[in-house]
């Protein structure tokens, strides 16, 4: 019975141990750019709600307001109503 019990046990914690590779691996996956748009800033507008707009559900909005950032030449957090921003498309 000991052998059984500690066969059980290394079977156990190897799948769950694979079982948290796999889910971990699947969770990173970045999403690809399909593409921009330009928004033009409404009031109310914040980066966050702006990359809510133009992305789904399953894409992380930081990875966007990253890139935002990084696509617009000296844009930060403050924006001006108005304001054009280059908004990145993911899937």
């Amino acid at each position: 019975m000991d052998r059984k019990l500690k066969t059980f046990f290394k079977r156990a914690i190897f799948l769950l141990c694979l079982g948290i590779v796999i889910i971990l691996v699947l969770g990173n996956q970045k999403a690809e750019m399909t593409g921009t748009d330009v928004h033009y800033v409404k009031p109310g507008d914040t980066l966050w709600s702006i990359a809510e707009q133009y992305n789904g559900e399953s894409v992380d909005k930081r990875y966007v307001v990253y890139y935002m950032k990084e696509m617009n030449d000296g844009l930060t957090s403050t924006i001006q109503i108005g304001q054009e921003i280059i908004v990145p498309i993911y899937e």
